[in-house]
């Protein structure tokens, strides 16, 4: 049952022995449910007096088939960063590495969201909106007009956004992925980045490191702000005190990595652990540290964030780093989708949580 006691899709699949989305392919005539099992649906959605919502029918002259449009800003490839002889990203190219930077969430969202929609009846008709104004409104309206089954609204950062006005009586399902929506009546899905602060922390605790700090990211940027705050809370509840961190401009940049560690080694001589804002602030710092004649990891163990291949793979030696389940949080949101058809989505915001990913820097 739902929070107000009604049946949902769930409930039924319980009645019934089933999947959840064996109960969908059931109720929506899907000729690859076996008749028994179809008429167990059936009488297990009567039971509980399951009724679906409106407008989920009105598109079954597909013969089955839905479709989800998906929006994103950021549909393009990442460029492979120039290098110089020493493995550092071309200083001349840098604000174009960072610039492009947002669209290294696009791939891996958007493959968690096919991996959901493969087995099913689902098409999913991707669309390129840069921004989130009168550009996008027109795609989404369109697909609306088009008569989609759903909307999966992709986006680059975690400051909130307005929602999407769309058009109809019949209100067609929204779910914002990375990006979230300011109205709580809306489905949003973002990387619990609080946690992955710790989960780096936890970390470098766990390899014995004591004297340990963080660089940051922008000073204004949420994702920056709630990465160290995480960072920050799980050494208070292990008892320790980090060292003052890197003072600066703390942008999303290899030169800044540098910098800072360079600052650090300065101020810490005997630092062994650093948690880093990003992968590309990360790589930075290897390099910063190797400058001042500090092994990683034998002197210094340092921890990224992101996962971002171009830097995480391509250092020397490679991050370990906090990888944000983007392709869990795309598979996440397509499923709320899929169901969607049979159950209302509910608002709120789901904190998809990230993973440690293992390698040479700590």
């Amino acid at each position: 049952m739902d929070r107000t006691g009604q049946a949902t899709v769930h409930s039924v699949a319980v009645r019934a022995g089933v999947s959840a989305a064996t109960v969908s392919r059931a109720l929506n005539g899907r000729a690859d449910v076996h008749e028994e099992t179809r008429r167990r649906v059936l009488r297990a959605a009567e039971s509980l007096g399951y009724r679906r919502p409106k407008g989920s029918g009105r598109r079954r002259d597909r013969a089955g088939e839905r479709v989800i449009g998906l929006l994103t800003g950021h549909a393009g490839r990442v460029p492979e960063p120039r290098r110089n002889s020493d493995r550092a990203v071309d200083p001349d190219q840098q604000d174009a590495v960072t610039a492009c930077a947002a669209e290294r969430f696009s791939l891996p969202v958007l493959t968690g969201a096919e991996a959901a929609f493969g087995g099913t009846h689902v098409v999913a008709m991707l669309c390129w909106t840069p921004g989130e104004g009168r550009r996008e409104r027109q795609h989404a309206e369109a697909l609306v007009r088009h008569g989609v089954d759903g909307l999966l609204v992709l986006g680059s950062r975690r400051e909130t956004r307005h929602p999407i006005p769309l058009p109809g009586a019949e209100p067609t399902p929204v779910v914002y992925a990375v990006t979230p929506s300011c109205n709580a009546r809306d489905l949003s899905l973002i990387t619990d980045d609080r946690a992955g602060g710790a989960l780096a922390a936890r970390h470098l605790l766990d390899r014995g490191c004591r004297r340990i700090t963080q660089i940051p990211g922008p000073p204004a940027d949420r994702s920056a702000l709630e990465r160290s705050a995480g960072f920050a809370a799980e050494l208070a509840r292990s008892g320790l005190t980090p060292l003052a961190p890197a003072c600066g401009p703390g942008r999303w940049s290899q030169g800044w990595g540098r910098r800072a560690a360079n600052l650090l080694l300065e101020r810490h001589p005997d630092l062994d652990g650093v948690f880093c804002a990003s992968d590309q602030i990360a790589a930075g710092a290897v390099d910063g540290l190797r400058d001042r004649g500090a092994a990683v990891p034998e002197d210094v163990a340092v921890v990224g964030y992101e996962n971002w291949e171009p830097f995480a793979v391509e250092t020397r030696p490679r991050l370990t780093t906090i990888d944000m389940n983007l392709g869990l949080l795309g598979r996440l949101a397509a499923e709320r989708l899929v169901l969607a058809g049979n159950e209302p989505i509910w608002g709120g915001l789901i904190r998809v949580p990230p993973r440690l990913v293992r390698r040479g820097s700590a």
